[in-house]
């Protein structure tokens, strides 16, 4: 991804612990699939607070100028590796 076009950040759940503002991100941004110019993708993460177990994420790429090209298509789906985090920084 080259540029973010878009993201949405909202709290449909309860991030604890810790708190924070928001557990889930819309966003999408545009840029190269393996090196060539012209794609966009979309994606969801969740947070859905510590130890991470229940975090979720999900991604569509797509070339830009004809959307029905998917290239890759991983919906919603646990994280089994790794832990989202929304939160502010925990200095």
């Amino acid at each position: 991804m080259t540029a973010f076009t878009a993201a949405v950040c909202t709290k449909p759940g309860i991030p604890n612990p810790p708190t924070a503002p928001v557990n889930r991100i819309d966003a999408t941004g545009t840029g190269r699939y393996d090196g060539t110019d012209g794609y966009t993708v979309m994606f969801t993460l969740i947070d859905n607070g510590e130890p991470g177990k229940n975090d979720e994420a999900g991604f569509v790429i797509f070339q830009t100028s004809n959307p029905s090209n998917v290239i890759l298509n991983v919906p919603l789906t646990f994280v089994t590796t790794g832990n989202i985090q929304a939160h502010v920084d925990q200095k």
